[in-house]
């Protein structure tokens, strides 16, 4: 390197020159940049049969519009009768492309719903890869299908496994707490309550004036606990008298509170704590994305060999493009 060379490559204080920052699909391996536009080049083609039947129907439509105004004519223009050659004539071609619009109708919608996966899963993947700022690896997986079993069969397989885990991480989250927790949560935020709601007795004992009830600020459809700066806007105070009560009765509302927990818990059957049901979930996720990544590999290998199957619009996009996180 010559010594124009080095300086070039030098930044101002002689330092070298910081690398190019990367974003994007310029950091994805040559595999994800082909599988990507793959994705892009299949919703291309889906729009274009979902806009080809869109103009057939279309294009069948204004013929029936302009083959009826006919039949208006022969009608009223020219006074013919229903029974008229001409009329009937005329009535059977309406009758035809009657037929025909219903027929490019179907056609339109089956071809709308492949053109609508097709974009969601692109512009899932486009946000995915948009995020992106280091480069990342591949992780494909190959998958061998098993004795006589069909790719279609070995991917569906795969997608009832996936919407049964997924079953089971909506499952988790609803699951309950278990009611130690349920309570020890209930206390915490009654004991906050009770803090804010203790009166202050100093106007009582220095001047014999009532005490300060803990209130709060109400600023249109905005409440704030104690009053603050707030320059000319209209202020309503009020008691607050859920803080109050706390600070009075916190053990008598603890312990009715806790009755009603465990009224409900039923001995934490199926309960789950906030660690379990993070660690089943992210279980779950997990063997989903292994499961998706079989699934990429089975729908890419039969492209391959000319058996297209459609992939799921919400299918993982680490998956779909082969890479890790």
């Amino acid at each position: 390197m010559g010594f124009v060379d080095k300086i070039m490559n030098r930044g101002s204080a002689g330092t070298p020159a910081p690398a190019p920052m990367l974003r994007g699909a310029d950091c994805l391996p040559a595999s994800a940049r082909a599988k990507l536009q793959q994705l892009r080049d299949a919703r291309e083609a889906a729009q274009s049969f979902a806009n080809a039947a869109y103009r057939r129907s279309q294009s069948l439509l204004i013929d029936k519009q302009n083959t009826q105004a006919e039949r208006d004519e022969l009608v009223r223009r020219f006074g013919l009768r229903d029974d008229n050659e001409r009329v009937v004539a005329v009535d059977r071609k309406i009758e035809k492309i009657s037929g025909e619009i219903s027929h490019a109708q179907a056609q339109r919608a089956d071809r709308d719903g492949p053109y609508r996966d097709a974009s969601a899963l692109l512009s899932a993947v486009d946000d995915c890869v948009n995020e992106l700022r280091t480069p990342v690896d591949e992780a494909l997986v190959t998958v061998k299908l098993g004795a006589n079993e069909s790719p279609i069969a070995a991917v569906e397989k795969r997608r009832a496994a996936i919407a049964k885990l997924q079953t089971e991480i909506r499952i988790s989250a609803a699951a309950p707490y278990p009611a130690a927790d349920a309570k020890r949560a209930m206390r915490e935020h009654i004991l906050h309550l009770a803090a804010l709601g203790e009166p202050d007795v100093a106007p009582c004992v220095q001047s014999l004036r009532a005490p300060v009830l803990p209130h709060f600020s109400v600023i249109g459809n905005q409440r704030t606990l104690h009053e603050t700066k707030l320059g000319s806007f209209p202020v309503e105070k009020t008691v607050d008298a859920a803080s109050l009560l706390a600070w009075a009765f916190k053990d008598e509302i603890i312990a009715k509170l806790e009755a009603q927990i465990d009224s409900l818990t039923d001995g934490d059957d199926g309960a789950l704590t906030e660690m379990q049901r993070s660690e089943a979930t992210a279980k779950a996720r997990a063997e989903i994305l292994r499961l998706e990544r079989e699934e990429e590999s089975i729908i890419a290998a039969a492209a391959s060999q000319g058996f297209a199957i459609a992939r799921r619009p919400d299918a993982s996009p680490l998956a779909v493009l082969g890479v890790n996180a």
